[in-house]
């Protein structure tokens, strides 16, 4: 077994949809992308690539960037 356990959080639905709602408000007051997910992951204590997946997802589901929907890819499961 690794010494290393797993640092992993879980976060409910609804704490991952209050970051990708904070990372948003970031991206658009801001008006750049550029280090503004990493900073505001940080600073809301979560890890950068969920984070990042999540605004994606998000992104994709609200029909601004091409992709399959959750609903989609449930449905293909």
């Amino acid at each position: 077994m690794s010494q290393h356990g797993s640092t992993c959080r879980r976060h409910s639905v609804e704490e991952k949809a209050a970051a990708v709602r904070v990372l948003r408000f970031l991206l658009a007051g801001l008006g750049t992308s550029q280090g503004t997910t990493t900073r505001g992951s940080k600073q809301l204590g979560y890890g950068l690539e969920p984070v990042r997946d999540g605004v994606r997802q998000t992104d994709i589901n609200d029909g601004l960037k091409a992709g399959f929907t959750t609903d989609e890819q449930a449905r293909m499961r």
